[in-house]
């Protein structure tokens, strides 16, 4: 009963908040869109929390789509009511058509579109089906005005816009979406230059392999300028949300711009000398290795918390900054059940393979269950060392997890790797690509099958297909490499994707940069 209560007293209280955002900008509203009257509100009110208290979430989300159609201009909570009891929903097709059937009533509505794109998003649909409804974001001006818009609903927004243009190939309009949006206030700007990074480096990459080298430069100057306003609008921003991304995309970007997370992170610190900015630095200096900022930033989180257990972030800090002897002294202080999965990544980071396997058999010997971790593990060796016997070990404990895609991929790709039965890895991919079409690192595993076979047709197909799904991850250059031998093959100058290997080589683990450098120099 008290739950009932409080949920009746937060669903008036979100309406009637809603009702005053809506009473105040009534005469800003699209005659198309109906203000109701207090008579009526008091009655989409009544809906709203009968809606609420709905067991059955089709029931639930039917009447929300009642009250968001009665007072659309007050619509938050219950779109964010909807939102939430949807993925609940045991078909939701059905009211999903009767969402977008309301939102093609009101096209521009912004709240319509952000939740929208999200719903249909979780459903499946692809964002370059989604893109003519987000026009929207290129008008940043009516959005920002909005009492209900934050960076928050910014970013939302953008990250699908973005996603769309990327999908549909239209990488060229990202510029001119980053220059509408830097006219906007902060943290508005901010938020959408963050978004928008990712986006450009992404699609410049995926015009490059393209050949589209204007577009590509494009692309890459303004990344340029985005990481520059990021970088200028660091002091002013009190937003906490924003705050966190700009840290994120240093990380993410950190083999680009090193130093820069450190940079932005001792700064912010700075400023707010809290718990959470300690926090903060602590994961950006295990990431980056730097045991200064891990040491100065746990004094103070134990300070404050003193039974902050900071034992095994060491471990990876040391790990990180290639202190491999004081990280197996640090693993001593560890309890004895977490030394097996500190190990690898210990050896894995050191590229021990020797070690590794070696932890691996005594593993198992000892009685540890082979699971798809494992077999995973040896798999992967395999392919480093050329090693058939290890790969037909880890092949076997991933057997009964092979109809995991990303399963499939590992034991199809490294069969073709060591020239072991090619037709059944090419069923494995196959398989693999009809769950996940999309899948950059599948589509590349399909290229280099084929290319195995000596059938460079289809190899090109797919690794064209791959090149068109590419971001800047793990893969991105080996992908590119397979692009250029693949070429190679064909009688075509594999020059311009070994120069691309080289390019996006920081983010690749896996690339032999002096195996593409000796290709390069044998064409040449």
């Amino acid at each position: 009963m008290t739950k009932q209560l409080l949920l009746l007293i937060t669903a008036a209280a979100a309406m009637q908040l809603s009702a005053g955002a809506g009473i105040a900008s009534d005469a800003a509203k699209p005659d198309a869109i109906r203000s109701v009257s207090s008579i009526d509100r008091e009655s989409v009110l009544a809906l709203f929390i009968s809606a609420l208290l709905e067991k059955s979430p089709e029931t639930r989300c039917a009447k929300l789509l009642e009250v968001i159609e009665k007072d659309l201009p007050n619509a938050e909570a219950p779109l964010h009511a909807f939102r939430t009891s949807f993925p609940k929903l045991q078909k939701p097709s059905t009211l999903l058509k009767k969402f977008n059937a309301l939102w093609e009533k009101h096209p521009s509505d912004p709240l319509l579109t952000l939740h929208g794109i999200a719903l249909n998003s979780a459903c499946g649909v692809p964002p370059r089906e989604l893109l003519p409804r987000m026009r929207v974001v290129m008008t940043p001006q009516k959005l920002t005005n909005l009492s209900f818009w934050n960076s928050a609903a910014t970013f939302s927004l953008l990250r699908h816009a973005a996603g769309a243009l990327l999908d549909s190939s239209q990488y060229e309009k990202l510029p001119e979406l980053f220059k509408e949006w830097q006219k906007m206030p902060l943290p508005h700007s901010t938020a959408a230059a963050i978004v928008l990074a990712e986006a450009c480096y992404t699609g410049a990459a995926r015009a490059w392999a393209a050949g589209k080298d204007k577009i590509g430069t494009s692309l890459d100057e303004c990344f340029t300028e985005i990481l520059s306003s990021v970088k200028k609008s660091e002091q002013a921003i009190s937003d906490r949300r924003v705050a966190e991304n700009i840290l994120y995309l240093y990380l993410k970007f950190r083999p680009v711009m090193p130093g820069e997370a450190l940079r932005f992170i001792r700064e912010y610190d700075g400023r707010t000398k809290s718990l959470e900015s300690n926090l903060w630095k602590l994961t950006a200096a295990v990431e980056c290795g730097s045991i200064e900022d891990f040491n100065k930033a746990l004094a103070l989180v134990s300070e404050l918390n003193p039974r902050f257990d900071a034992a095994e972030l060491r471990f990876k800090l040391l790990v990180n900054a290639g202190k491999f002897s004081e990280a197996k002294k640090a693993l001593k202080r560890l309890p004895q059940k977490k030394h097996f999965d500190l190990l690898i990544l210990l050896y894995v980071k050191q590229k021990a393979w020797k070690e590794l396997y070696s932890l691996i058999t005594q593993a198992l010997q000892a009685g540890t269950p082979p699971d798809y971790k494992i077999g995973h593990l040896l798999v992967s060796m395999a392919e480093k060392n050329g090693d058939t016997a290890m790969f037909r070990m880890g092949e076997k404990m991933l057997m009964p997890y092979i109809k995991n895609p990303a399963i499939a991929n590992a034991v199809g790709y490294v069969s073709a790797v060591l020239d072991l039965d090619l037709p059944r890895a090419r069923k494995l991919l196959t398989y693999a690509l009809k769950k996940e079409p999309g899948n950059m690192a599948y589509l590349d595993s399909m290229a280099w099958i084929a290319f195995k076979q000596k059938r460079y047709d289809e190899a090109e197909k797919f690794i064209n297909a791959a090149l068109e799904e590419i971001t800047p991850s793990d893969g991105i250059a080996v992908a590119m490499e397979h692009a250029g031998d693949i070429a190679a093959a064909r009688g075509k100058s594999p020059l311009r994707f070994y120069r691309l290997s080289l390019k996006y080589a920081p983010f690749d683990t896996e690339l032999d940069k002096e195996s593409v450098i000796k290709k390069m120099k044998a064409f040449k």
